[in-house]
């Protein structure tokens, strides 16, 4: 990624709080989260996780899933709990339309 693509997707998550990003270069999720400073992972998990749907009944029961299951989520924060809360939390898919195009979405948390 250039430093003016670069420019260009910090303008965007000042803008709107969200960007999203073709990534024709192939860059992994690491190097693109390595761009916006130092990832850091949850105590005990790996930096890069896999969030999967499922039914309430096959969920943690203090998950997401296992209190909405495979309906609506109400707008929440990953990592809000945190002592200082993540500044951006990046999103890739994963799905069959990723492998012809893969893609990741930045999203940029408020910091109050």
């Amino acid at each position: 990624m250039t430093s003016q693509q670069l420019h260009a997707l910090r303008l965007a998550l000042e803008r709107s709080g969200w960007c999203r990003l073709e990534n024709d270069a192939g860059e992994s999720l690491q190097e693109i989260a390595s761009l916006f400073g130092q990832p850091v992972a949850s105590v005990g998990r790996p930096l890069v996780q896999s969030l999967l749907a499922m039914p309430e009944e096959r969920a943690p029961k203090n998950s997401m899933s296992g209190l909405f299951g495979l309906g609506e989520f109400p707008p929440h924060t990953d990592v809000a709990h945190w002592h200082t809360p993540a500044r951006y939390v990046l999103l890739r898919s994963a799905g069959a339309r990723a492998v012809h195009q893969p893609w990741s979405l930045i999203l940029a948390i408020p910091h109050t």
